[in-house]
């Protein structure tokens, strides 16, 4: 909300994990406000998830403890991902393994986002996610941009084009760069949905009290973001 209230197109904002290029958009959806955020903080290393193996890197490798078929990449966006191709959609093993990781803290001490990602044409992907902290979710964003760059290493995406990525929440916009070291960086577009605004009344004392009041549902902005998710469902 706040950098609607703050009307500006371009901000920069400052966060734990680094510092991101944050611009508004206008031509994601009709009808959908979107904004576009620039992510240079990819890193393959192991140590920067971290992953608990015995090599600096684990790309389009198998994990015996989680799969004896599917290979897996980990990497940081900057938060943890780990990313494997798939055939067809299998939200089971996506639990399965994800809970794995984030269950049992011996491999990824700090857990990681599971996801599955199938190539669709030369510029689509589908992606599932199991978020660390919050099991299966329909739209995560690092994980639709981890998957991409996944995408793009192993040469299933083109490098510096624009993907559509889509879950089952809807769909994103990615762009996908390699610089002359080699490093990894792009853009994730995406739509930024109000569903309501509401007065939030809290009691440091009392939390369990904490209630919110004078809630009023965004409608529009809700039914054009319903529009987006039956073009994802029927893409």
């Amino acid at each position: 909300q706040e950098i609607r209230d703050l009307k500006k197109e371009n901000l920069i904002l400052e966060t734990h994990g680094g510092v991101y290029a944050v611009q508004r958009v206008r031509d994601f959806f009709p009808g959908v406000e979107a904004f576009s955020i620039k992510i240079d903080t990819v890193d393959f290393a192991v140590q920067s998830l971290p992953l608990r193996v015995e090599t600096e890197t684990w790309i389009d490798k198998s994990l015996s403890f989680l799969s004896e078929t599917l290979r897996f990449t980990a990497l940081s966006v900057p938060n943890p991902q780990l990313v494997a191709r798939i055939e067809k959609p299998d939200e089971t093993e996506l639990i399965r393994i994800g809970s794995r990781c984030n269950d049992q803290r011996d491999f990824f001490p700090e857990g990681v986002n599971a996801n599955f990602y199938i190539p669709l044409n030369h510029n689509t992907i589908f992606v599932q996610t199991y978020e660390g902290g919050c099991a299966i979710t329909y739209s995560c964003g690092t994980g639709m941009f981890a998957s991409s760059v996944v995408s793009a290493v192993q040469g299933d995406m083109p490098e510096n084009e624009w993907l559509t990525v889509l879950n089952q929440g809807g769909f994103v916009k990615t762009r996908i760069s390699k610089n002359a070291l080699g490093r990894f960086s792009g853009e994730l577009l995406g739509n930024a949905t109000l569903e309501f605004t509401a007065e939030l009344f809290f009691d440091f004392e009392n939390p369990g009290a904490a209630r919110l009041e004078n809630v009023e549902p965004c409608v529009h902005e809700v039914a054009a973001y319903e529009q987006v998710k039956a073009f994802a469902a029927n893409a």
